[in-house]
């Protein structure tokens, strides 16, 4: 069992982000909400979630030190964020620009 390769937190949260996103669309079948306005809400949501975790939208030295002092875990956070909303990103623009 030593020689058992894990799947590595980037690839999981990818496809738990696709994963979401083929639910959320079956369920657009069965509600009356629109597919596109979902898509739109949840890309937003999950890009303010990650700029508000990576600290991008901290104000002053002293906390923006404070923010970064602690990379190791909110970095490993915020990527994981990212990743799981790259689905609804592309989903996002394939229906707003195709």
């Amino acid at each position: 069992m030593e020689n058992v390769k894990r799947i590595p937190l980037s690839v999981k949260a990818f496809a738990a982000g696709l994963v979401v996103l083929s639910i959320s669309y079956l369920m657009t079948f069965a509600m009356p909400f629109d597919f596109g306005t979902f898509i739109m809400c949840a890309a937003a949501i999950l890009t303010v979630l990650v700029v508000i975790f990576s600290g991008t939208a901290v104000s002053g030295d002293r906390m923006r030190a404070n923010n970064y002092s602690t990379k190791g875990k909110n970095t490993q956070f915020v990527k994981v964020i990212f990743l799981f909303a790259i689905p609804f990103y592309i989903c996002f623009l394939i229906l707003e620009f195709l």
